[in-house]
Parts: C-alpha cells; sequence; structure tokens
C-alpha cells in the first residue's frame, strides 16, 4: 500500500534533493507500494542505500506532518 502521493513525495524529493537512482527506489516503494527487493531489483542498488533513502524520506515525511498537526 502507497505511503505518500506523488505530490508529497515529489516535494520530499526537491527537499531532501534526492537524486537518481535512489529517487527511483523510493518511488517505488513508497508511491508505488512495491517492496523493497523490487527497489533493488530495479534500481541496481544495495539493500542499505534503499534502507537509506527510505529512512531519509520517511523522516522528512514525519518531520513535516508533526508541524501541521499541532
Amino acid at each position: 500500500m502507497p505511503e505518500l502521493t506523488k505530490k508529497q513525495f515529489d516535494l520530499i524529493a526537491k527537499l531532501i534533493q534526492s537524486k537518481e537512482p535512489a529517487r527511483t527506489a523510493a518511488f517505488l516503494v513508497l508511491v508505488k507500494g512495491k517492496g523493497n527487493q523490487d527497489a533493488i531489483a530495479e534500481t541496481g542498488l544495495s539493500k542499505q542505500s534503499v534502507s537509506n533513502v527510505l529512512g531519509r524520506f520517511r523522516r522528512t515525511h514525519k518531520e513535516i506532518c508533526s508541524v501541521y498537526a499541532k
């Protein structure tokens, strides 16, 4: 199940200055709802790299949401 809309994803990618192929890996998991293994296979990134980029997106999303929740 997707965690982010495309608009949310695009904003976060811009804010954290995400570059390819990490951006694509994050998009596949967070917007398309694919698994980490699919993102690894499609981008050629390591498991650690995919984990790192997903963490960056999720932390930034959480931070943005926390500001608007107050």
